[in-house]
């Protein structure tokens, strides 16, 4: 049962088209605050859940980031967690929602009153910082992973486009070769996002971004000598980017339709 509910979830927040909206929440935490914050996620998980099964959005996740000092984005703080809530629409994601009545009925029954009114009051406490950001889903492997769970391992990287060929790049170059990988095992997802807005403190020069997952044959098969076309296709897509170094993201909490 379990295996056909994430893969339920799979269809609506992975395999979703051009039209899908999803909002970013990149957190930096205060320190020793990291608990705090995993209480508050935990208690809204209810929340997403109640609010996907009734249309609201199509999906939530909550991913922790890993650290690594190679891929610090200067004059950035470097993220704790990623939050994203996913729409299938613009329309969607743009409608009006209760959160206080939402959560309320979440929690109908589970949750002393006192502790909802203060979870709704104190949710950001834990954070020092949160960039905000709306992207526009643009193309997506198919999913090869299976399962999908706590502790999934994924990688992002934020892209400047610098020129105006790029996305046809991505799409008529890389993404081919990324469906070679997702048949042979080799990677286990890849899609590429339009950046359609953020907020004051975000990294404006970032207009794209990517997430990719290797799959289970990652690095065991050898990858055939590339043509004279291939090559030149790479060096000059590779010109019409700038991206910054890959981070990776583990898993925490998800919310889907069952």
């Amino acid at each position: 049962m379990k295996k056909t509910l994430a893969l339920l979830f799979l269809i609506s927040a992975f395999s979703i088209n051009a039209q899908s909206y999803i909002q970013m929440e990149v957190i930096t935490l205060k320190s020793g605050q990291e608990d705090e914050y995993l209480k508050i996620e935990e208690f809204f998980s209810e929340v997403k859940k109640l609010a996907v099964k009734k249309g609201l959005q199509s999906g939530w996740a909550v991913f922790k980031n890993i650290p690594n000092d190679q891929n610090k984005i200067e004059g950035l703080t470097y993220p704790d967690y990623m939050v994203f809530n996913l729409y299938d629409s613009k329309e969607q994601m743009e409608q009006s929602v209760d959160i206080n009545s939402l959560t309320n009925m979440a929690h109908k029954g589970k949750t002393k009153k006192k502790v909802i009114k203060k979870m709704l009051s104190s949710w950001s406490s834990p954070r020092q910082e949160t960039r905000n950001y709306t992207y526009k889903r643009i193309s997506n492997t198919d999913w090869g992973l299976g399962e999908f769970k706590k502790g999934l391992k994924m990688y992002g990287a934020p892209i400047q486009q610098l020129d105006e060929n790029y996305v046809n790049y991505e799409l008529e170059f890389f993404k081919k070769g990324h469906d070679k990988q997702i048949e042979t095992k080799e990677r286990g997802w890849w899609e590429l996002n339009e950046i359609i807005n953020s907020s004051d403190n975000a990294l404006k020069e970032m207009t794209h971004i990517l997430f990719e997952a290797p799959g289970p044959m990652w690095g065991k098969i050898e990858s055939p000598e590339p043509t004279f076309t291939e090559r030149m296709m790479s060096e000059n897509g590779q010109k019409t980017r700038k991206m910054w170094p890959h981070f990776e993201m583990e898993l925490q909490y998800f919310a889907f339709n069952n």
